[in-house]
């Protein structure tokens, strides 16, 4: 890229031709987000624009940006925040980047407490920005939803998310290890959890913005990323009411396989595997006897 006078829409194509030579996924989009946050404008902006120039301080922050996802950095990461169902969530190095997949997870936590009729106590596990605990918030009125992480990076950022959310009154945050400070309270009507269910040995084989970049702790699920899908389930109901729902988000299609029987193994009943929107097999949902 030249020092000569660019307008948005020459920006755009030429970035979208040089992303789309480098592999970097929706090559078009992501040279408007990052334009976008340069010029501190909404993608529409861009259009409405398309002859505006850019300065040379503008220019300079762009390819700045542009060099940052060309190394691996994530967009989420460069722009500081992704969208998840329908909200804007603050995301950083901290926090995992939230997948549109995910949401399959909170629309059926939601339509499960819909069906209680009542007001409702939900534990989020490993909630690292917060999505999915807010995201539930934002749905169910009558839920009141304590988060746990072990990070407490994370939790400042998820903390930030509520307050910009505004859903203060209805989540909680706790800086813990999985269930531990809820040991034989029996209070909660539902656990949803998104926990790292990656093996530890295939972590190297990820993509580069995702081992390079997302934090590792909430990546590395154990040799064979059931570790803490077996420590939820061994602590569970000590934690959870008679007759109340877990509802888990998990990888590999084998991963659902192992979900059931080691459900069974604990006495877990009503045993579930739900697809996603691209119908893989994706959420796992039990019921404590």
């Amino acid at each position: 890229m030249n020092e000569k006078t660019w307008t948005i829409k020459e920006l755009i194509l030429w970035t979208k031709n040089y992303f789309t030579d480098k592999n970097i996924d929706s090559p078009r989009l992501t040279a408007e987000l990052l334009l976008a946050k340069t010029l501190q404008k909404n993608r529409i902006s861009l259009y409405t624009n398309f002859d505006k120039p850019l300065t040379k301080e503008e220019l300079a922050k762009y390819k700045k940006l542009i060099k940052r996802r060309i190394n691996g950095e994530p967009t989420a990461y460069i722009l500081g925040e992704k969208e998840f169902w329908s909200l804007n969530f603050k995301v950083n190095q901290h926090t995992l980047i939230p997948r549109p997949e995910t949401e399959i997870l909170v629309e059926k936590v939601v339509e499960y407490a819909k069906s209680l009729n009542r007001r409702i106590n939900i534990l989020d596990i490993g909630t690292g920005c917060g999505n999915i605990a807010i995201s539930i918030a934002k749905e169910l009125k009558n839920a009141f939803i304590v988060s746990v992480d072990l990070s407490f990076d994370a939790l400042k950022t998820a903390s930030l998310n509520k307050e910009i959310l505004k859903v203060n009154n209805q989540v909680f945050f706790i800086n813990a290890d999985v269930l531990e400070p809820f040991k034989n309270s029996n209070i909660f009507d539902i656990l949803v959890s998104n926990p790292p269910y990656i093996k530890s040995r295939d972590i190297e084989k990820l993509q580069t913005e995702i081992k390079c970049f997302e934090p590792k702790l909430a990546l590395d699920g154990g040799s064979e990323g059931m570790k803490f899908y077996e420590k939820i389930f061994n602590y569970a109901k000590k934690v959870l009411k008679n007759n109340s729902k877990i509802f888990f988000e998990f990888g590999e299609t084998e991963q659902s396989r192992k979900l059931s029987e080691m459900a069974v193994e604990y006495g877990y009943k009503d045993i579930a595997i739900i697809n996603d929107y691209s119908n893989s097999p994706r959420v796992f949902s039990c019921t404590v006897k």
